[in-house]
């Protein structure tokens, strides 16, 4: 058996300048760096959120299928949202999807390891990016 510690995917060797971004993941388990103080959390919990600025447990629901617009609402003031929905990616129903059109920013939905990626690379170009992961 492997210890899943052992099995992390690295994600960037750039300079990030975000207060919090993804070091590195394995299969449940994110590596999340804080720039200022240099300090490491490890995030095992079933679902998270994490922005250029704070990360937090997502509470609210245990999977994909609990997500309900009310909930993306709340993310008021960013650029886009992206929604890492665990191994597989995963799409909600259409209409969930054509009630996303009536939100102030742009929502994508992708596989955790695109997601880590993706949202490096925006909080690295400064934009105003949140990401719930579900684990």
């Amino acid at each position: 058996m492997t210890n899943k510690l052992t099995n992390f995917k690295m994600l960037s060797a750039d300079s990030i300048n975000s207060h919090y971004y993804i070091k590195s993941y394995a299969e449940g388990v994110f590596y999340i760096l804080q720039n200022q103080p240099e300090k490491a959390e490890i995030v095992k919990n079933n679902t998270f959120f994490i922005s250029n600025e704070k990360i937090e447990d997502f509470n609210q629901i245990d999977s994909f299928a609990d997500l309900t617009i009310e909930m993306i609402k709340e993310f008021d003031g960013i650029d886009i949202l992206i929604i890492g929905s665990g191994e597989k990616q995963l799409f909600p129903d259409k209409q969930f999807l054509s009630q996303l059109s009536s939100l102030n920013f742009s929502v994508e939905f992708m596989n955790n390891a695109a997601a880590s990626r993706t949202f490096n690379v925006l909080v690295n170009d400064e934009r105003k990016v949140a990401a719930i992961f579900f684990v």
